[in-house]
């Protein structure tokens, strides 16, 4: 007798919507949330841990999982893929509030993920020499934020790094060191950053001197 492949068997979406507390404080919001799930159901304790490692979150002190139902549909991980620096590109770091002068110079790579052929996120690696690179040009479009597609490329980002067998990433943010935080990443000395890192256009140049430079061991 021939037993039914599993791998055909209906796969479920949970979708829901979650409130976050953090416990350093402030807190994160989430609405129209989905996630694959492995069975049938789950319940909100075990959503709740699948959020937090899905998103990649530290310091959580709390999470309420809201408005919850589970639906038959295949499982639809973004995809992500490299991604020309072009018009669409640009109007999405810009609409972020990004700089991007130095794209065209081609030290950095971009890789993004798109629905219905629309860019929708996309984030960027410069290397810095033997051992490090820079992650920048983290953006999303504000119509699909609170749906992890951030913690998703910097998770790509950090496995491309691992692979190129650099030892550290480093970044610089005006306004989200708490969102990189959650994610892994400490406050680093400007003043003690590798030379390679200082001599970037976006730290040289391009971000004010009062942007906050993190970093993370890999």
């Amino acid at each position: 007798m021939i037993e039914a492949d599993s791998a055909c068997a209906p796969q479920h979406r949970v979708l829901f919507d979650f409130e976050v507390d953090f416990s350093n404080g402030g807190g994160m919001q989430g609405q129209g949330f989905r996630l694959d799930i492995a069975g049938e159901d789950i319940d909100d304790a075990a959503l709740a841990d699948y959020l937090v490692r899905d998103m990649r979150l530290l310091m959580v002190g709390a999470v309420r999982i809201l408005d919850k139902r589970v639906i038959a549909e295949a499982h639809k991980r973004p995809r992500i893929v490299p991604v020309e620096i072009d018009a669409e590109a640009l109007a999405l770091l810009a609409s972020a509030g990004l700089q991007s002068a130095d794209l065209a110079l081609g030290a950095t790579h971009l890789f993004g993920i798109r629905h219905d052929g629309v860019l929708d996120a996309a984030v960027g690696i410069e290397r810095c020499g033997d051992d490090a690179a820079l992650l920048r040009s983290l953006a999303v479009a504000g119509a699909v934020r609170s749906r992890g597609l951030g913690g998703e490329l910097v998770a790509h980002v950090e496995r491309i790094a691992r692979d190129l067998g650099l030892r550290r990433l480093f970044l610089l943010t005006t306004d989200a060191a708490g969102y990189f935080a959650r994610l892994g990443y400490a406050e680093f000395s400007r003043e003690a950053a590798p030379a390679a890192v200082a001599a970037t256009a976006q730290f040289a140049s391009l971000c004010p001197a009062s942007a906050v430079l993190m970093s993370k061991p890999l």
